[in-house]
């Protein structure tokens, strides 16, 4: 493979290096606040490459890929005119497609300052997206999604994708298209939080949710109890809750 289909690849899946100014602040902010806490004494190389050739069974092959750029491509063009929308908030409402409507899609949502994040996620949207002509992403513009012009496209392919899951997609992005990004981090990272708690067959309560937000990040400190205790009872009275 050549070198230019070696970068074009790694693109697709959004593993590339930072090609603008824009993707480099955004690396940096991602891993501000990151740090090693491991034993070095105490990583198992067989284990790790178990975890490896685990992975690489399960590698989920271009069309998975694909999926949710079509499912972005939905998003954001029903949001068109969103001042909101951006990075934080398309991955926030592909984080619950994926976790509370149950889409099968391929993402690898980690612990981050802003709740949870997929890096690679936005990097390999925003580069299909200008590859195919539906959308150009560009920080400095109100909206940030650019229509171009073969926008539109897209909207087969959605029904061939997610047909059983539209009138829940059409939910999440009436509801949420109204948040501004600060709001739907705060529910995201609540039910991410939530979903932990059930995983780990913990006992739900408002005052563990409250704790593990405020142990996120420092930056979660941004919201007042009161705020998370009222976003909590709205996502049940919304049923926007983890089974």
């Amino acid at each position: 493979m050549s070198l230019m289909n070696q970068n074009e690849t790694l693109a697709y899946i959004g593993f590339e290096f930072p090609q603008n100014k824009d993707q480099l602040v955004s690396l940096k902010r991602l891993f501000e606040n990151y740090q090693f806490k491991s034993r070095v004494e105490e990583v198992d190389p067989e284990k790790i490459i178990e975890r490896l050739k685990l992975k690489k069974a399960n590698k989920p092959k271009g069309a998975d890929y694909f999926k949710r750029t079509v499912l972005a491509a939905e998003i954001v063009s029903q949001l068109s005119k969103d001042r909101s929308m951006g990075h934080l908030k398309l991955e926030k409402m592909i984080y619950l497609c994926k976790h509370f409507v149950g889409m099968q899609i391929y993402t690898s949502f980690a612990k981050h300052q802003m709740g949870p994040y997929d890096p690679q996620l936005i990097r390999s949207i925003d580069n299909q997206f200008e590859n195919r002509k539906w959308f150009k992403y560009d920080q400095d513009s109100t909206p940030k999604y650019i229509p171009l012009d073969k926008l539109g496209e897209h909207e087969a392919l959605l029904d061939k994708y997610f047909s059983k899951e539209k009138s829940k997609l059409e939910f999440i992005i009436k509801t949420f298209g109204k948040f501004n990004a600060e709001q739907i981090e705060l529910v995201v990272t609540i039910y991410d939080c939530w979903l932990k708690l059930i995983e780990e067959c913990e006992t739900f309560s408002h005052d563990i949710i409250v704790e593990k937000i405020y142990a996120w990040s420092k930056h979660k400190e941004i919201f007042e109890r009161k705020r998370i205790i009222r976003a909590i009872d709205w996502m049940k009275e919304k049923k926007i809750v983890p089974k």
